[in-house]
Parts: C-alpha cells; structure tokens; sequence
C-alpha cells in the first residue's frame, strides 16, 4: 500500500514536471523511503501551489478555477501545467458563467491553443464549496458547449476539506458522470 501511495506522487508530479513516469523497480523498505524522501517534496509544491489559487485573497467561499493544460496521445491524457481563470468580480460564490464569461472562456483557449508551446488546454478545474465532490448542471452544460472533446478531463477540488477532496471527471462514450 505504501509503495501506491509513493507511486502515485511519483505520477502526479512526472505529469505535472513534463517528466517520464518512474520505474516502481524499487520495493523494498530502504527503496521506498528513498522514493518518498525525493517525492514528497515536489508533490507537496504541486499541491499548495493549486490550493494557493483556489483559496487566495477569498472573503468566504468563493469557488475559483481556471484551464488544465497538457498533452493527449491516444487515450492517454498528460495534465502538464495549469492557467488561472478569473471570472468578472460581481459574479456569484459559485464557478457558474455567465453567457460573456463562457464567450471569454473560449477566447482564451484559441489564444492558449494557438501559442502550442507543447501543450494544449484539455479541460478545466474549479474548487467546489458545496457538498460532496461532483460535477452540476452548469458544468456539465459548460463541458458540452466547451470541453466536447473526448480527451477532455475536468477536475473538482473542495480546498475546505482537511484534507482536501477532489475528483477528476471525463467523457465516456457521449456522457459525462457527475459523480464519483
């Protein structure tokens, strides 16, 4: 179970770093302390640097998100960067856009898309205040006007949590599910 654990650092922070996935060769108790000792780290950076942008400068809840970037080959999706999204300040608490916000939202994508830099936008990530962990109506509708690409992926982080919960959310087949 440890050796998962580790292991799934070691992806997440591969992914994010635009690195190769590691070798999980290594299993003994040494090894895996090892492992960790160099992970932990850069994983923990990984992790504050999202929560830093869905909690910074809030006065209450106020969910916040903005567009994953990354590469797709195949079936296999690489979330590489991520790219703040403020939305308009007279906006509501929640991440629902307005019909200009959503104009703006795609905007900014072509920009993203047209600068290639190695990565494309694949989806987006908004924190989430409400109960449980799931994607919502304006989500949903979002993602089909938005984010129709299959590659597409969509993550839902509640920051208030100790520890923090979150979710990714994909297509499957011509839906996506809502629920974890």
């Amino acid at each position: 179970m440890l050796e998962r654990i580790i292991f799934t650092k070691e992806v997440w922070t591969a992914a994010i770093g635009g690195r190769d996935i590691p070798s999980r060769d290594e299993r003994s108790i040494a090894a895996l302390q090892a492992r960790l000792a160099v992970v932990q780290p850069q994983f923990t950076a990984l992790v504050r640097r999202i929560r830093d942008h869905l909690t910074s400068n809030l006065k209450g809840p106020s969910e916040r998100g903005g567009l994953l970037l990354g590469s797709a080959h195949g079936h296999e999706v690489e979330i590489s960067d991520f790219v703040a999204w403020e939305r308009c300040s007279n906006s509501r608490n929640q991440f629902i856009l307005t019909n200009a916000e959503t104009t703006e939202l795609k905007k900014r994508i072509d920009e993203l898309n047209a600068q290639r830099r190695g990565s494309e936008v694949l989806g987006y990530f908004r924190s989430d205040f409400r109960e449980g962990v799931r994607l919502y109506d304006q989500d949903i509708a979002l993602i089909q006007d938005v984010f129709w690409d299959p590659r597409s992926v969509f993550l839902v982080v509640q920051p208030s949590e100790k520890p923090p919960s979150a979710g990714f959310f994909f297509w499957d087949g011509d839906k996506v599910f809502p629920y974890m």
